[in-house]
């Protein structure tokens, strides 16, 4: 919801901005109550029926920018299929998002519960699309590289072999 705080200032300086929250949860009704009462219907926009999985990388090609604004989070999923599309990055300095994200790199990492370096920071990869472009590029090399679970499991399953025969678990 700190986004949607944010989004003011986005719109005012690229109002043809728009926002999709895609995703279900206990929080939903509550975040439709915040984008009326900043009267932000014209600019978020809720699926109107929840998006499988199989979707959902069509709506993250779609996008120019990924942003997650969360108190706290583990290894994000959504995350990862973000960098996987090639997407830039604005996201909050938690540190499990940390370990994927460095800030000015890969992405920008916001200070949580801060509105206005949310939207400088996108406002910046909007109106910058080499570093965006270069953002989303390295964001796919990484996934790639660090979470494809076919090649790590096997890493993973070296490591326990290993520990079974010099510990002898």
């Amino acid at each position: 919801n700190i986004f949607l705080m944010a989004l003011p200032k986005i719109i005012k300086t690229e109002p043809e901005a728009r926002v999709l929250l895609v995703g279900t949860g206990p929080l939903k009704d509550e975040t439709k109550e915040i984008v009326d009462s900043l009267d932000l219907n014209e600019y978020v926009h809720f699926p109107t029926i929840p998006v499988s999985h199989d979707h959902l990388a069509y709506y993250l090609n779609s996008a120019e920018v990924y942003v997650s604004t969360s108190k706290t989070d583990g290894s994000s999923l959504s995350l990862l299929e973000a960098m996987a599309c090639g997407l830039p990055l604005v996201v909050s300095d938690v540190p499990a998002i940390c370990e994927w994200v460095t800030d000015g790199e890969n992405g920008y990492l916001v200070p949580r519960n801060k509105v206005n370096p949310i939207s400088d920071k996108v406002l910046l990869l909007l109106n910058n699309q080499d570093t965006a472009k270069r953002f989303g590029q390295i964001n796919r090399n990484i996934a790639i590289e660090k979470a494809d679970w076919d090649k790590n499991y096997l890493v993973l399953e070296s490591i326990y072999k290993d520990i079974d025969e010099n510990f002898h678990l």
